[in-house]
């Protein structure tokens, strides 16, 4: 089931099963390609993105436990 949800964090929220979300969540992990995240976002979603992310890495470090 898709919900819209367009004043929540996401515009669209998709209900599924446990069962469906276990079978996706295996497909998807079954397909990665690389060993280390950090390294391929760059390659895979531009220097932009990689740069976003890290900014948000450093920032989240900054307050961890």
């Amino acid at each position: 089931e898709i919900i819209e949800t367009p004043f929540a964090d996401y515009g669209y929220r998709v209900l599924v099963s446990d069962d469906i979300y276990k079978v996706w969540l295996t497909t998807t992990v079954d397909m990665l390609d690389y060993d280390n995240f950090k390294n391929r976002v760059a390659d895979s979603r531009g220097h932009a993105f990689h740069d976003a992310l890290s900014n948000v890495w450093t920032e989240m470090l900054a307050v961890a436990d």
